[in-house]
């Protein structure tokens, strides 16, 4: 069986920066991924390239087997794209944006449109010119979904939306694209939004994937300790650990690759007042993205 989505070696540069080096991801089909990384770090150039807007300069991108680039305008049936700077024309209403984008969609489901904008609480006399960001993004959202896509595709895509549209619709969402078969794949920085919606994640790093992985195995394999060693004392080596700290006798670390042999070292190295706790995304993700000297 065929992958949702493969991507093999992407390089891409913006003058001399590298954005990126040798990215690989595959996705199989039914899964909803977070692709994470630090502003700047290519989670939307990668994600123009999914949708034939960009062209790598090295390597391929595939959706369900298609390149994007061999399709007419990037366009590849049964694939949306959500994206906060997605254009909408100024000049129409809600119904007119809805009714054109009916048009021109081959699989427009109007029962589905019906459900989603009663839910988002849009209405069709609505200019979009006075529409607040929320309900642009709203909107945006609805004809992505009208069309039942196979693969749903987001870069950022809670930008601007309220608290409860954030955490129970979309979640609502993706848990109903997953149960049909569907594949979800989303760029954000918003970790405790990732932690809540994907059932896997990417970390990408230097322009490439430095982690993918099922979302509790993940939280899993690492951890934050916390104890006492004796002060101005070179501390002894835990595998895994990073982003150390030290103020006086106190000791603050993370650990990657969490395992028993671990536990049992640091348990025998001669520190005092262990506490090890468990980490959260935001915590996993600073381990690789932002360790710190």
């Amino acid at each position: 069986m065929s992958n949702a989505i493969d991507i093999s070696n992407i390089k891409h540069k913006f003058g001399k920066k590298k954005v990126l080096d040798g990215f690989n991801l595959e996705i199989p089909k039914g899964e909803a991924i977070a692709l994470l990384g630090a502003n700047g770090s290519g989670k939307t150039t990668l994600i123009q390239m999914m949708t034939g807007l960009l062209k790598p300069d090295a390597g391929e991108i595939k959706l369900f087997g298609e390149n994007p680039l061999d399709c007419s305008n990037g366009f590849i049936p049964g694939i949306s794209f959500v994206s906060e700077k997605r254009g909408i024309f100024p000049w129409m209403t809600v119904g007119g944006t809805l009714k054109f984008a009916r048009n021109i969609t081959p699989d427009w489901d109007c029962a589905e449109e019906k459900k989603l904008l009663s839910h988002l609480k849009l209405r069709h006399d609505q200019k979009t010119r006075h529409l607040s960001r929320g309900e642009h993004g709203k909107l945006v959202l609805l004809m992505a979904l009208a069309s039942k896509p196979k693969l749903l595709i987001m870069d950022e895509p809670t930008e601007g939306l309220d608290p409860l549209v954030k955490r129970t619709f979309m979640k609502q969402l993706i848990d109903l694209m997953l149960n049909e078969g569907r594949t979800v794949f989303y760029s954000t920085h918003e970790m405790q939004e990732a932690e809540r919606l994907a059932r896997k994640v990417a970390i990408l790093v230097d322009g490439k994937v430095k982690v993918y992985e099922d979302m509790h195995k993940l939280k899993c394999k690492h951890r934050k300790i916390q104890a006492v060693f004796e002060q101005d004392t070179t501390l002894p080596i835990i595998p895994g650990s990073c982003n150390i700290r030290r103020w006086d006798e106190k000791v603050y670390m993370d650990v990657r690759d969490w395992n028993e042999k671990t536990d049992e070292i640091i348990q025998s190295s001669g520190f005092e007042n262990i506490e090890i706790l468990p980490a959260d995304l935001e915590d996993v993700f600073c381990m690789y993205a932002g360790e710190e000297e």
